[in-house]
């Protein structure tokens, strides 16, 4: 004799294009799911800027800021900043384009980088300083390069000190140098490198004893 327990399916969200999202089943989001699907947690992605009236971020999309213009015009121009915002917090289960890994997080889109994908110490940590006073819990950097800068550096503890959690790419130039980027390699930055689908570090994936852990980087939708 023993108790006849429940078992329930897990949580299948019914976005077309799931079955292409090979990272979400690498990192299990699946389920994660079944525990959670986030909260309204604001995650500021300092950026190309984000398009806020794409379906798959309708209603998720805050406030945000453009460094360039100093004002709250921060649409993308180039679109590295919306595929960004996509994969954090695309509107899921609702039968249209990709699944967001936080379900009900939402996005305050930060452009300090231009319609090139480039941007300089100035406006990224204008961007990180605005986001910090704006209510952003997560601060989200898919950018960097190699040299430390106090203007840089200063930001990014100005957000730390303010309990936010910083997490920036670790880099794509291992073929170039191998060099530490920054800000990932700030120190309580959370710095991310990019793995394949076979879970191995990519060949172009920055390496070093500054790089925290490692996710889906490449094919993603």
């Amino acid at each position: 004799v023993e108790p006849n327990l429940r078992r329930t399916a897990s949580r299948v969200p019914n976005d077309p294009v799931l079955n292409q999202q090979w990272g979400l089943r690498n990192v299990q989001a699946q389920e994660a799911w079944d525990i959670t699907t986030g909260g309204p947690i604001v995650i500021a992605v300092v950026d190309t800027g984000v398009d806020g009236g794409h379906p798959d971020l309708a209603g998720k999309v805050v406030p945000g800021y453009n460094a360039f213009a100093n004002n709250g015009n921060a649409g993308d121009d180039n679109g590295h900043g919306t595929a960004v915002a996509g994969l954090i917090a695309a509107n899921t289960d609702n039968g249209v384009g990709i699944a967001g890994l936080c379900w009900c997080c939402r996005i305050m889109p930060i452009k300090s980088l231009n319609r090139n994908g480039g941007g300089s110490d100035a406006t990224v940590a204008a961007g990180i300083r605005w986001a910090a006073d704006n209510g952003a819990r997560v601060i989200n950097l898919s950018l960097g390069g190699s040299g430390e800068s106090q203007t840089l550096g200063e930001a990014v503890n100005y957000a730390l000190s303010r309990g936010i959690v910083v997490i920036a790419a670790s880099g794509n130039e291992r073929q170039e140098g191998n060099e530490p980027n920054y800000p990932a390699a700030y120190p309580d930055v959370i710095a991310v490198g990019a793995i394949g689908n076979s879970d191995v570090i990519t060949g172009f994936s920055n390496t070093g004893d500054y790089v925290d852990i490692s996710a889906p980087g490449v094919g993603l939708w």
